[in-house]
């Protein structure tokens, strides 16, 4: 989990058989089918891999930006944003968007919202 992998694991059909230490006991898998990590965007953008994905999000930081805020509003909230919460995270980032959409900048905007402060 969490790391870069060239193959998917697999306890059934593959090639050679590898053993990881887990918790003091061991476990045996295989290697299974190679990992895509190619896509597309709904643009029709295309990427090879991780670092690509990145590069073309990035292109569109606004919508990164709103992203992550709505994210922040649901933690800080225990509540999932809706579509009437569209124009207060369009606030939030546009303020935050003089500070290039900092993380803190982003957190101080939702704890300051109408969002935060009514959920």
């Amino acid at each position: 989990m969490g790391q870069w992998r060239e193959a998917y694991r697999t306890t059934e059909t593959g090639a050679e058989v590898k053993v990881l230490n887990v918790d003091g006991g061991k476990l045996k898998y295989r290697i299974g089918a190679a990992v895509d990590a190619s896509g597309s965007l709904l643009d029709d953008s295309r990427f090879a891999g991780p670092k690509e994905f990145k590069k073309l999000t990035l292109r569109q930081s606004d919508a990164v930006a709103r992203c992550i805020t709505a994210k922040l509003v649901t933690f800080s909230t225990g509540h999932h944003t809706e579509p009437g919460d569209i124009l207060a995270l369009d606030a939030i980032v546009a303020a935050a968007k003089k500070n290039q959409y900092g993380l803190r900048t982003l957190l101080h905007g939702v704890i300051q919202s109408e969002l935060f402060t009514s959920k």
